[in-house]
């Protein structure tokens, strides 16, 4: 670190903990990158009330000089759609920070005066930048609707994506390598690896660079299924000759490296940049007319306040917002979740003056990446009366409160083991939040020198000294292995000996039992981004049974969310015996399954783009939730309810199994 930059402070809660804690351990547990990328919130109120506010902001005026060469705005930002350049409300905004120098960057006066919110994501090779295209098409056909598609391993050149002999993909942006794709440079790469009608599509992923096998690393579309590839086909994929014209895609492949990031780094800076770049492509292909977008995100962390108020999900309400009256108004559909049994979610109503309440959180052993887990306290005064003590396996305990905001507990040669958190303020109005970061529990390689935290059973105890009872919803960050991937994390999760998993003939439990004792629930499981108002959320159901399946997640939401749960449920299996939903695969002509709520939110996005053409509601008809699942659950479970099998256009039987 160069010695003219100062540390950061410490004196308050910090823009993000988890920029803190990055800077804390110098990016030990971040994958290596050059940038990187944060998705801020600044405040307009710094700035020149008459000028356009991203505009202005863009152009770093805020920042210290010594730092501007440090900092770069995602291309997006830069050259937004125009509902968005002439906005006078807009106040958020995506960069990428050079690691070397963020340290100076987020101490900066200018940076603490303007920065409301920041959220950290995974270091990256390149600045999130996009090549501009050279060539704009239009799309005049009537009833036509854009279907963008963020995600990670889209095969472009799949016959599926294609009518005849040219693209159907108006736009892919790679951000990994900062590059774009037009469908002419598509079509000029599948004339090039083209010889009687038939393409070798791994020629022309290697020769277009996305696979290069004297790299190592994941690479998505050297595999027989990639997640973006199927998910896109579920959402506007069709058989050459059947693909509709008046259905165009955008796509955004999200970095692969990025995806796998195990650090307490979502893709929230990526995924916004992505929502934005579709927009702006969007308003391009309208020609000035309308151009309707519906974009897929299939991606749900676990943390965060979960009543509609973290970052991302007030950044995105008012993207929705603003694109509303203009040419290219957006509708947004997410995935619940598939936490429903993960036991990451605890929820405990703590008495005033009682003595502690404890909730078990246990740390698996040979988890190579750090764990971490917020505790949400409902709005009021009494919450600033709570304090949190945690105690490791070890007996090493720290204790934080509105009297001692941050507590750090070290080895012995001063490396980080454990830290706890106490913010007062933060993005949900009125909720104070609670925080553990942990250390891995075993080093990567197994004999690298390193700091390791014990496995086993850690213990937040929580103690409400104020005059009234507060209520303290607990959720674990995500952590599992990621499709294909070398397994490196493995999910904590909270340990109560109360927590019912079978009924009493040994079935496995699907809903939380009544009366329910343990603080543990399967309830208000949504994904961390999915409690908003303004978003589609889609579950998924078992094509057989029509049952939803036992992962989905569901709600109500936190707080003061208004969300009782998903919006709708999808096919996302199609039995019990036959797992997942079969769609494309990385190759012309192969069919693989996959399952999840990930494979449901984009079949209900092909039927929402349908629904928007024609003016009518997004959700298409729905049938009724199945009689099996309690009326009071409904809500929460299914939402709407189950929607009808969606087509599969030009093969209709080809994702049908007996």
């Amino acid at each position: 670190m160069p010695q003219s930059e100062p540390p950061i402070p410490r004196s308050g809660p910090p823009v993000n903990i988890y920029v803190d804690w990055a800077l804390a351990t110098n990016f030990r547990y971040c994958r290596p990158g050059k940038w990187v990328p944060l998705l801020v919130q600044f405040d307009r109120a710094t700035l020149t009330p008459d000028d356009e506010p991203l505009r202005q902001f863009a152009r770093l005026d805020w920042l210290g000089v010594q730092w501007k060469d440090a900092v770069k705005i995602a291309e997006p930002f830069l050259n937004p759609p125009d509902f968005l350049r002439k906005s006078k409300v807009v106040d958020f905004c995506v960069l990428s920070v050079l690691r070397e120098r963020i340290r100076g960057v987020v101490a900066d006066a200018g940076w603490r005066k303007t920065i409301l919110q920041a959220e950290l994501g995974p270091p990256s090779t390149h600045p999130l930048q996009a090549m501009t295209a050279n060539n704009v098409s239009q799309i005049v056909d009537a009833d036509r609707v854009l279907i963008g598609v963020i995600d990670e391993g889209i095969a472009y050149a799949h016959e599926r994506f294609r009518d005849g002999p040219t693209t159907r993909i108006e736009y892919l942006w790679r951000q990994d390598s900062g590059s774009e794709l037009d469908a002419v440079a598509i079509n000029q790469a599948l004339a090039r690896f083209t010889v009687n009608g038939r393409t070798d599509e791994e020629r022309l992923y290697q020769a277009l660079g996305d696979i290069d096998y004297s790299v190592d690393g994941f690479k998505a579309l050297a595999r027989r299924r990639s997640h973006g590839t199927h998910v896109l086909d579920l959402a506007a994929g069709a058989s050459s000759g059947a693909a509709p014209k008046n259905r165009p895609i955008v796509a955004v492949e999200l970095p692969p490296a990025m995806v796998a990031d195990p650090s307490l780094t979502p893709l929230y800076a990526h995924i916004m940049s992505g929502i934005v770049y579709v927009l702006l492509r969007a308003q391009q292909l309208a020609g000035g007319g309308r151009l309707p977008v519906v974009v897929n995100v299939s991606y749900g962390p676990h943390h965060g306040p979960h009543d509609g108020q973290s970052l991302f999900e007030s950044l995105l309400e008012m993207l929705i917002a603003l694109a509303k009256p203009s040419n290219t108004p957006l509708t947004v559909v997410l995935a619940a979740g598939n936490f429903r049994q993960s036991r990451v979610h605890a929820r405990r109503v703590i008495p005033r003056g009682s003595p502690a309440v404890e909730i078990g959180w246990r740390l698996q052993p040979e988890d190579r990446t750090p764990s971490f887990v917020e505790f949400w306290a409902d709005a009021g005064k009494s919450a600033v009366d709570l304090v949190m003590t945690v105690t490791s396996p070890s007996g090493d305990t720290r204790t934080v409160s509105a009297a001692q905001l941050n507590s750090v507990f070290t080895s012995a040669a001063g490396a980080e083991i454990f830290r706890a958190t106490y913010e007062p303020v933060t993005i949900s109005p009125g909720r104070s939040r609670f925080s553990v970061i942990t250390a891995p529990t075993a080093a990567d390689p197994p004999l690298a020198a390193g700091p390791l935290a014990p496995a086993g059973q850690w213990i937040i105890s929580l103690v409400n000294r104020g005059a009234s009872a507060v209520t303290v919803e607990g959720w674990i960050g995500r952590d599992g292995p990621i499709g294909g991937r070398r397994p490196l994390g493995r999910q904590s999760y909270f340990d109560d000996a109360t927590y019912g998993r079978y009924d009493a003939t040994g079935v496995a439990l699907e809903f939380d039992p009544a009366p329910n004792l343990s603080k543990v629930l399967r309830s208000g499981t949504l994904s961390g981004i999915a409690t908003g108002v303004s978003p589609l959320v889609i579950g998924a159901f078992q094509r057989k049974s029509s049952m939803p399946t036992s992962y989905s997640s569901m709600g109500p939401a936190s707080g003061a969310g208004t969300r009782q749960g998903p919006d709708a449920l999808a096919a996302g299996d199609d039995s019990l015996t036959c797992p997942g939903i079969l769609a494309a695969g990385t190759r012309s002509g192969s069919v693989v399954p996959m399952n999840g709520t990930s494979v449901a939110a984009p079949k209900m996005t092909r039927c929402v783009a349908d629904q928007v053409a024609v003016g009518a509601p997004a959700l298409p008809p729905l049938n009724p939730p199945p009689a099996a699942v309690p009326p009071a659950l409904q809500p929460k479970v299914v939402g709407g309810g189950l929607l009808a099998a969606s087509p599969y256009v030009g093969t209709p039987l080809r994702n049908q199994r007996p």
